[in-house]
């Protein structure tokens, strides 16, 4: 992307190393699969940005709640 907010012609080539790679991959797979057993946390880089999500109360009842609801009342039939 152009500082004017336009797209260039042509793609412009990024590098990265395979351990800053490597380091990438193995932080998502850790934080998928173990969160509540990985206290050394991923390794990202300095640079990354972390967002923190929120579900919006709006959306109604989580698939959680709605699967409970769901056991229950088949439970009770």
């Amino acid at each position: 992307m152009l500082r004017g907010g336009q797209l260039a012609a042509e793609n412009m080539r990024t590098t990265s190393s395979v351990r800053v790679s490597l380091n990438q991959i193995e932080a998502v797979l850790l934080a998928a699969s173990e969160p509540y057993l990985n206290k050394q946390g991923g390794r990202f880089g300095k640079r990354a940005t972390q967002f923190m999500q929120i579900r919006d109360e709006r959306l109604g009842i989580t698939d959680s709640e709605m699967l409970r609801e769901i056991w229950e009342r088949l439970r009770e039939s």
